[in-house]
């Protein structure tokens, strides 16, 4: 049952399906018609993908948000030093 479950789950894999439904025993206790169900695990595998692709794109957006967050702040401090100076530089030249 495992290597069923590794075949079906491996997405570099291709699984078969039957074009001719005719050929395939009607569904009972001892026979079953899988192609429904392969194809609809094909389908989860793809959104399982789309879903560990957008799950790598929220990171690096999550990371480039504190990194931006941490350039803005930076720059706050830069600013701030600035403001001080200026001060610092206008309050001497009006005493002198």
């Amino acid at each position: 049952m495992e290597d069923i479950v590794k075949a079906i789950l491996d997405p570099g894999r291709t699984l078969p399906i039957a074009t001719d439904l005719s050929r395939i025993p009607s569904v009972d206790l001892k026979h079953c018609n899988i192609s429904v169900i392969v194809t609809e695990l094909k389908s989860l595998r793809l959104e399982l993908a789309e879903v560990k692709y957008m799950k790598e794109e929220v990171a690096v957006l999550r990371h480039q948000k504190v990194k931006s967050e941490q350039d803005f702040a930076k720059m706050q401090e830069a600013e701030l030093m600035y403001v001080k100076q200026l001060m610092a530089d206008n309050r001497d030249s009006v005493v002198v």
